[in-house]
């Protein structure tokens, strides 16, 4: 018995001994393969020590050199990571007590390469091909023993990002020391390296991992110095589900020169612009959220404040927020665009360019889909100046819809939505209203269109699909509405250029050059980039004007067809509203940056005057052609009433259709005399008997009134 209780007793020692001499009696290099196999296993990667690999039995402490992990199989680079030189130190004791304690982790003389592909794969995430997903180690995930590292340094190693976008940011000769305090536990860490040429230091202090676990949590301080910025925050961690909440500053004193670091080169964009951003806010993350609240914004001169917010609830980041702005100018964080080139096509300069064939650049499908709501003071973009208005912004993959529920625009509102829908071909609708602007500055701003003054209204319904600004335009279908009250067609004096050709110059008149009107409207209709209208329609105290035509938008042409009527009298009958009479319909047409106009006199079309001024060199080339004064003719009957025309000015200009020609010496056909215009239009209102016909009455040889034909015979010298 006694022998037997011996044997019970040595024989766990022995086990103890036995263990221990395995442990140290293995070799290294059946360590070293255990240890490749299980990284191989839990990364779906070949890995392998090449260089020196020894294990030091007590204390635990393992050294390796060479450490080789391959890159993914679709990677660009064949190694993922090198590492120079490993040291592990294992506190056995803690062990025992069910804790992996590493009293010293040292890394150094190491590379490191994170990349991403075009489709999203990520060689960090590993398993088949780097997608996402578990690695092979269980879903235990690590969650085994608790880790606590009490030091770790980190000496020159090399990190690289490599985006198949083009971005390749390197994080050069990084320093790193963190060791735990003793007293509360914490780690402190401070660093150094170099992004992309660029100093760059940390430091901070992070919870004590083991109460972040308990859920008690503690504290999270950073503080990183860039050369052109920094960055820092002081908050709280907390567990046992990873929680930060704190207070984040951020500052860049140079924003251009750091986003160059990053390979952003902002092309086009002002000197001035992207100088200086400042960024505060309430920080509240978790693993799969983070919450920005109270925020403060100033980029340069902007300044806003508001909430945002990034979530990944589903398949993709979702950003929500809502940010009021003051006054935003916009136009130095813009490249030049077609409003640099407006005055140049106004005056005809690029309307040979036609438009844009490049390929749209649509910023979609976005990295995240978003739902963010705009508020503004005011804006300044492209020339343009708009007040106070809200604008939302929703973003769901290659789809985007922009609402502007209220804008204030030129003492008038504006509202609408584009709706974009990103692809090969992508596809756009644009319902836009517009209530009372002032439409001189607009159409200055808009298209450097200085010649109509008035208040604007206008609706649009259009729709388009195409891969650039030429094939857009010309698919675009839909239709509207413009009207514009109580304004001025600048620059041109409509009546009195159609007076003065009717008359053939006759109608003299100062007038200015400007065309009141109480109303100038028209409906149209669009369809694959032609625009059609027969209600153009203007109303002025004494001339009317209705039209119709086309415009041709891929071509930039137009031609219309106007038909003006010019007040007879200033008052109808009985102190109604004045009569009118049609005049010499206008034909409009050309390219819309330089139009022409051309006069339909009975049918035949007069030579293209571009200058409303050039129309006196064609009044007198009309003058000097019998055919288009007989065709004028008709109307001359009523010149004195309609045109305000005196009689001796009609005498005068119709006996040179015929007779002797000025200084020639002979003598033509003499036609029939002209008689007095007052006698031979009795009837017309303003008209009065010459003396001689009163005369002539008071004598008892009253002629019988003259009819129609009489009257136009007598005006043609038949």
């Amino acid at each position: 018995m006694r022998r037997i209780l011996i044997i019970l007793l040595l024989l766990p020692t022995a086990l103890v001994a036995a263990v221990v001499g395995a442990w140290f009696l293995v070799p290294d290099s059946w360590i070293r393969g255990r240890l490749e196999a299980a990284v191989r296993a839990a990364t779906g990667r070949d890995f392998a020590v090449h260089g020196d690999f020894r294990l030091g039995r007590w204390p635990v402490r393992l050294e390796a050199s060479d450490l080789v992990l391959v890159n993914a199989p679709w990677a660009r680079e064949p190694e993922m990571a090198r590492i120079g030189r490993l040291a592990v130190v294992v506190d056995v004791a803690a062990l025992v007590r069910g804790q992996v304690r590493l009293t010293e982790l040292a890394v150094a003389d190491g590379r490191i390469v994170l990349e991403r592909a075009a489709d999203g794969r990520a060689n960090w995430r590993f398993g088949a091909g780097g997608e996402a997903g578990p690695a092979a180690g269980g879903e235990d995930g690590g969650r085994g023993w608790p880790l606590v590292l009490e030091r770790a340094r980190i000496t020159a190693l090399d990190l690289v990002f490599d985006d198949a976008g083009g971005r390749r940011t390197e994080l050069a000769g990084l320093d790193l020391d963190l060791r735990r305090d003793l007293g509360t536990g914490a780690l402190r860490l401070e660093g150094s390296a170099r992004l992309d040429g660029e100093a760059v230091t940390l430091t901070g202090v992070l919870a004590d991992p083991r109460r972040v676990r308990t859920g008690e949590g503690g504290p999270v301080r950073l503080d990183l110095r860039l050369a052109r910025g920094a960055l820092r925050f002081d908050g709280r961690l907390q567990g046992p589900d990873p929680a930060v909440r704190g207070r984040l500053d951020l500052a860049f004193e140079d924003l251009r020169g750091f986003l160059a670091t990053w390979g952003v080169r902002p092309e086009g964009i002002g000197a001035e612009a992207l100088r200086t951003l400042a960024l505060a806010a309430e920080v509240e993350a978790t693993v799969n959220a983070v919450r920005l609240a109270d925020l403060t914004l100033a980029l340069d001169h902007l300044r806003g404040e508001g909430t945002l917010s990034l979530a990944r609830t589903g398949a993709r980041p979702r950003l929500v927020g809502e940010l009021a702005f003051g006054r935003l100018d916009l136009d130095p964080y813009l490249p030049p665009g077609p409003a640099d080139g407006a005055a140049a096509e106004a005056d005809g300069g690029e309307a040979e360019a036609g438009w844009s064939e490049e390929p749209l650049a649509l910023p979609l499908p976005a990295p995240v889909d978003a739902e963010l709501v705009l508020r503004f003071a005011g804006v300044r973009v492209r020339g343009l100046e708009f007040g106070a208005g809200r604008v939302e912004l929703v973003v769901e993959g290659s789809r985007a819809r922009i609402a502007v529920p209220e804008l204030a625009l030129y003492e008038g509102e504006a509202t609408g939505t584009l709706d974009v829908t990103a692809g090969k071909i992508p596809d756009l609708a644009l319902d836009l209203r517009v209530e009372g602007v002032r439409a001189r500055p607009l159409l200055a701003a808009l298209a450097a269109l200085d010649r109509l003054e008035g208040r604007g209204f206008a609706e649009a319904e259009l729709r388009s699909r195409g891969a650039s600004p030429k094939a857009l335009v010309a698919a675009l279908t839909g239709r509207g509405r413009v009207e514009f009250r109580d304004g001025a067609i600048l620059g041109i004096n409509l009546a009195a250029m159609v007076r003065r050709v009717t008359s053939l110059g006759l109608a003299a008149e100062e007038a200015p050059r400007r065309t009141d009107f109480a109303r100038l409207a028209a409906r149209f209709t669009v369809t694959e980039g032609i625009l059609r209208t027969d209600d153009i329609t203007l109303e002025a105290p004494l001339f009317r004007l209705r039209g119709g035509g086309t415009v041709d938008l891929p071509a930039r042409t137009l031609d219309l067809r106007l038909e003006p009527a010019l007040a007879a009298t200033l008052e109808g009958q009985g102190g109604g509203p004045p009569r009118f009479a049609v005049a010499v319909p206008v034909v409009l047409s050309g390219p819309w940056a330089a139009p022409s106009w051309r006069f339909d006199i009975g049918g035949r079309l007069t030579e293209a005057v571009r200058d409303p001024a050039a129309v006196e060199a064609l009044v007198a080339r009309l003058r000097g052609d019998p055919d288009a004064v007989r065709r004028l003719g008709a109307r001359f009957a009523g010149a004195q009433a309609l045109l305000g025309v005196e009689p001796e000015g009609l005498q005068r200009l119709l006996p040179g259709l015929g007779g002797a020609a000025p200084g020639d010496g002979t003598e033509r056909a003499r036609p029939t005399p002209v008689p007095d215009p007052r006698r031979l239009l009795p009837r017309l209102p303003g008209a009065e008997a010459s003396p001689a016909a009163r005369e002539g009455e008071g004598a008892g040889a009253r002629e019988p009134a003259p009819g129609p034909e009489d009257l136009l015979r007598g005006l043609l010298g038949r």
